[in-house]
């Protein structure tokens, strides 16, 4: 009930939280903290965590708020992602595009390709793809730890990516209604320190 009375705030008010608006890149004592609709972040080539807010799983109705993370080489490909578009309608978002994830482990690798995304959720006591960080407030602080990646089907380690760069779209469809409104999508540039 809480979870869902939140939500109507949010619809009501017509905007998103400013916690909720964020997302933080941590790699060994660097954070980086990304709060606009778009960001550029520059990694070491090696292990990282992407930490996300979103609300916590509605228990009672199992409605749940996951992040979901499409990683594509291409800029074009974040064109499709745009304030107003259905999110159906969108490749790497549609129906049956999220990547199967690894039993215990969620997803160890970061899928680079424009067809698909890793679809970020915890709900205690269930099988989860992304770790609990920390509870603020009426948020859940979420991390997806990323090892290494998997490129033109071959798992590869950061240093063997012959990648400068990817795009991070993240999407939060936190009304539920399959529409991406302004707060729930993020563009992000990441790239990699040579």
């Amino acid at each position: 009930m809480r979870n869902t009375f939140f939500i109507l705030l949010v619809l009501l008010s017509g905007s998103i939280s400013a916690q909720l608006n964020q997302v933080k890149f941590i790699q060994g004592d660097s954070v980086i903290v990304v709060t606009g609709a778009t960001g550029k972040v520059k990694l070491n080539r090696e292990a990282f965590s992407f930490h996300f807010f979103t609300i916590p799983t509605d228990e009672q109705t199992s409605t749940a708020y996951p992040a979901k993370v499409a990683v594509t080489e291409n800029a074009m490909d974040t064109a499709l992602s745009a304030i107003g578009n259905k999110i159906k309608a969108i490749p790497y978002f549609g129906e049956g595009t999220t990547y199967a994830l690894v039993k215990d482990i969620g997803y160890p690798k970061m899928v680079i390709a424009s067809y698909g995304n890793h679809y970020l959720e915890y709900s205690q006591g269930s099988f989860e793809s992304v770790n609990f960080y920390s509870a603020e407030g009426d948020y859940l602080e979420l991390e997806w730890r990323i090892n290494n990646v998997l490129y033109k089907k071959e798992t590869m380690s950061f240093a063997a990516l012959p990648l400068k760069q990817v795009y991070m779209i993240v999407l939060q469809d936190f009304n539920k209604n399959n529409i991406i409104d302004e707060g729930e999508l993020k563009i992000i540039t990441v790239q990699w320190n040579d």
